[in-house]
């Protein structure tokens, strides 16, 4: 919170919420992937309140501020890991994933390879974070949809340099939104 008196004069900006429950959830799923961490209830709330629903309102918030990169990026991103937690957890469906999921991420890899091109304009981080979740989930598609482990596992390092540069990248922006300037560099 800025520490003067006045209101501010524009709408803040929806990403850097987005970015931080995408790039923590992200770090988090990727670990598990990489075979670091197990799968635990940390992850999975992280997934529905980081990953799900603070995606979905910047999305919201995104779409308020006109940006339709946002807006996409950030609802379908919210969808997907409400998705994944619905998964994980049986809320939904018969308990059997077999190769959808890889089909799903492929499908979702596919996405953001595109989504990509449209965010080639934008920052550094930006770039890498969007080039890297293509990668991590077309990884986990071929990973999941053939069953060699060690591609998951490939993913999953990926995943945590994706969601490293989605906090860095946030981070960045907040500071520079209070000091009006770029001082870390993104």
């Amino acid at each position: 919170m800025a520490d003067n008196d006045s209101m501010p004069t524009s709408a803040a900006h929806a990403g850097p919420v987005g970015l931080l429950g995408f790039g923590i959830s992200c770090i988090l799923l990727s670990l598990k992937n990489a075979g670091v961490l197990d799968l635990d209830d940390v992850i999975l709330a992280m997934g529905i309140f980081g990953g799900g629903l603070a995606q979905l309102i910047a999305g919201l918030m995104e779409y308020k501020n006109g940006s339709t990169l946002g807006t996409t990026t950030f609802v379908m991103g919210g969808v997907f890991w409400f998705t994944v937690v619905a998964v994980d957890t049986g809320i939904v469906g018969t308990g059997h994933v077999s190769e959808t999921l890889g089909t799903f991420c492929l499908l979702y890899g596919i996405m953001f390879s595109l989504l990509s091109v449209a965010a080639w304009k934008g920052r550094f981080t930006t770039r890498v974070t969007f080039v890297t979740l293509a990668i991590t989930l077309l990884l986990l598609g071929v990973g999941n949809l053939s069953g060699v482990d060690a591609i998951v596992t490939l993913a999953g390092a990926v995943g945590v340099i994706c969601g490293a540069f989605a906090m860095y990248g946030a981070l960045a922006e907040v500071v520079h939104a209070e000091h009006g300037t770029d001082i870390l560099a993104y």
